[in-house]
């Protein structure tokens, strides 16, 4: 079935035939009669998706099948989730991903936490301020998209863009996030503005439209400038400017001078396979500690950490790379401002110590023997470093994914939702062998691009 926005869009990407009514073949051939950026153009397995909110894996679904490679999914998922689950997700949120690339045999980790204060040379707001962290999410999906890209950048951003402009209903996945957390923007006219119904009487809800029509704005110059202007742009200057109404004292040169990082992982070895987690502070070396130690049952004492603000998303395309990917608002809303004609919300600060304010925890498992895909795990929130590490053990107990995932969430010690994908047999030599599971205490969706749902 097409996905409920992609009659809004005219470009080569969401204009023609839909990838769920694509056969599985085991391979995916170019359909000859289409090109690269149509959907369509792979004909049979084209990859797979999971994310908290359903409405960014349609969109990995169409970007998979018309040739797109997993940066590119994983692109268009971070931009769709600042529109679809902007409480825990948005334009300024930071974030860790581990990202496989099949051709060069690399995996990386991509880091963009929300820098600390001082490295970010963002000042201490005024007691009536509010404290703004440099936005990484854009420049970081940026990187992504130029060492792994295939589609055009335009295409990637377009449906976040338009599920802004013209307004998509409420999934359950963001209207349980409000139902939670609307207080949080309790004291911002704006914010209360866009996420009421019913004339202001009450918070957005499951199935309720919600237009965001300066978010829609600023992805649209992304999308058309690149991520670029944010950074050292016009959007850069509107960015400065109205950061400064909130107290938040970000410069040109901070947003200039602002790159993500590209890092090695911290690895494990386990029989032919090899474990990654991110290396960058707590996102990785908190659940590689639990792995390496074998202490899958202890408390790190993230538990206490809640499970909105933050959240986490994979993608795999039928070559065998990967994205998988935690991102972070530092709390639900993030501050809980929004930044004035932007749409994006203001985010704090990171710690002094450069890790993250919430627990991401994501970890993939590769055999680097045959350049082969196996297993993704991420969470975020509290509770994610355990869930994570155990899903790890899982798989390399030969645990039936589902099986795997129902129990540890059935007694999961926080409130951080798991998301997993398992190609046991490889990806891509054996795609009928991959499954894909989402936690049953939330509202996400995963989805085999050409096969089964779930």
């Amino acid at each position: 079935m097409q996905s409920a926005f992609a009659h809004r869009f005219r470009s080569p990407l969401l204009g023609v035939a839909l990838a769920s009514t694509l056969a599985v073949t085991g391979c995916g051939d170019p359909a000859h009669d289409l090109k690269v950026g149509t959907v369509g153009y792979v004909n049979g397995f084209a990859g797979m998706a999971v994310s908290t909110e359903p409405r960014s894996v349609l969109v990995a679904r169409d970007v998979l099948s018309a040739g797109g490679s997993a940066a590119d999914a994983a692109v268009a998922m971070a931009f769709t989730l600042s529109a679809t689950l902007p409480t825990s997700a948005g334009l300024g949120a930071g974030g860790v991903c581990l990202v496989h690339d099949h051709t060069s045999k690399k995996t990386q980790t991509l880091s963009f936490l929300p820098p600390p204060a001082g490295a970010s040379m963002v000042g201490a707001a005024e007691q009536s301020g509010t404290p703004i962290a440099i936005p990484t999410m854009p420049r970081a999906m940026y990187a992504l998209y130029a060492q792994s890209g295939r589609l055009r950048w335009e295409q990637l951003l377009a449906p976040a863009e338009n599920i802004a402009r013209f307004g998509e209903p409420v999934s359950r996945a963001l209207s349980q996030e409000i139902g939670q957390s609307a207080g949080r923007i309790g004291n911002d006219p704006i914010a209360r503005r866009i996420f009421a119904a019913d004339g202001g009487r009450r918070p957005v809800q499951e199935g309720d439209t919600l237009t965001q029509l300066d978010l829609a704005t600023v992805i649209g110059r992304l999308r058309q400038k690149g991520a670029g202007d944010l950074y050292s742009g016009q959007l850069a200057r509107q960015y400065v400017d109205a950061a400064a109404q909130l107290g938040g004292q970000i410069t040109l040169e901070s947003l200039r001078s602002y790159s993500p990082e590209w890092r090695d992982t911290i690895t494990a070895p386990s029989g032919n396979e090899t474990i990654h987690f991110p290396s960058d502070g707590l996102t990785g070396s908190e659940t590689a500690k639990l792995w390496n130690t074998g202490s899958l049952t202890s408390s790190l004492g993230d538990e206490r950490a809640p499970g909105i603000g933050a959240t986490s998303f994979m993608v795999m395309d039928l070559q065998g790379s990967a994205v998988v990917c935690g991102l972070t608002m530092n709390g639900p809303f993030g501050a809980g401002r929004q930044i004035p004609t932007t749409g994006m919300f203001a985010v704090a600060p990171g710690p002094a110590d450069g890790r993250s304010r919430m627990p991401l925890a994501v970890a993939m498992v590769m055999n680097h023997n045959v350049n082969e895909f196996r297993f993704a795990a991420a969470a975020a929130g509290g509770g994610a470093f355990n869930q994570v590490a155990r899903a790890v053990q899982g798989f390399v107990n030969e645990t039936p994914l589902a099986d795997s995932i129902s129990a540890i969430t059935s007694s999961a010690s926080g409130p951080a939702l798991l998301n997993a994908a398992s190609c046991p047999e490889g990806l891509p030599s054996h795609p009928g062998s991959c499954r894909a599971a989402i936690d049953s205490r939330g509202s996400g969706y995963s989805l085999l691009i050409g096969g089964p749902r779930s």
